[in-house]
């Protein structure tokens, strides 16, 4: 009776271990398909912090300007399956799953634009174009300045416009001994030197050439 309850009790003692053994294994188990999915979930946040990251940085390159009667080429460095351009009616996209893209003006209007969007619809990335030339509208500036002093002219372009701070072109007519500063930008200087009366003229350049010159009369005193 004695060995029955040692080996009764030995069984029941390497059942229990089995149980515990059983609910250790179990644990473990469970802890690594927990780890593996807490692993897999990680991966994708990383992967959707990266998507935003390239996204925020996205940068559509080309020409700010398309020019009537020829094609704009437009390049977008954010890019995946599923995603599209996207343009304003005033223009006309060859391929809209091509990346680079070719778009042609078939519309009216001076401004346009153009934009990449992702698989869900949401915008990447927008671009906003003008249409054709740049025409310098007008020139703010005094129309009288004494002589031996500086006159400050700004060129003013349509709003909208898109022109490189320093694609712009200034002439004084005549110029004489007179110095002329930033005649490359929107911003003109000028150092008068002799009293007289003056044309200031001026231009603006974009991808589609030169605008019309615009002019503005100065008495120097």
């Amino acid at each position: 009776m004695v060995f029955y309850n040692n080996r009764y009790a030995t069984f029941a003692t390497y059942w229990k271990f089995e149980v515990i053994l059983n609910k250790i294994k179990n644990y473990n188990n469970t802890k690594k398909e927990t780890n593996k999915i807490e692993e897999i979930e990680r991966e994708e946040i990383e992967k959707e912090e990266v998507e935003k990251e390239e996204i925020a940085r996205a940068v559509i390159s080309g020409p700010n300007a398309v020019c009537p009667g020829s094609s704009a080429s437009f390049t977008s460095s954010v890019w995946g399956s599923g995603y599209q351009w996207v343009a304003s009616t005033n223009l006309s996209i060859a391929n809209n799953t091509a990346n680079p893209v070719s778009v042609s003006f078939t519309g009216s209007g001076t401004t346009a634009w153009v934009k990449v969007e992702d698989p869900y619809g949401g915008k990447v990335e927008q671009k906003e174009l003008w249409i054709g030339k740049v025409n310098v509208t007008s020139i703010s500036g005094p129309s009288s300045t004494p002589n031996l002093q500086y006159a400050d002219f700004y060129a003013n372009i349509p709003s909208g416009a898109i022109v490189n701070s320093t694609d712009y072109q200034w002439i004084l007519n005549p110029q004489l001994n007179n110095n002329l500063y930033g005649s490359n930008t929107y911003h003109l200087e000028i150092a008068f030197y002799t009293a007289g009366s003056y044309q200031v003229v001026c231009r603006a350049y974009n991808s589609c050439g030169w605008g019309e010159y615009t002019v503005m009369g100065v008495d120097v005193y």
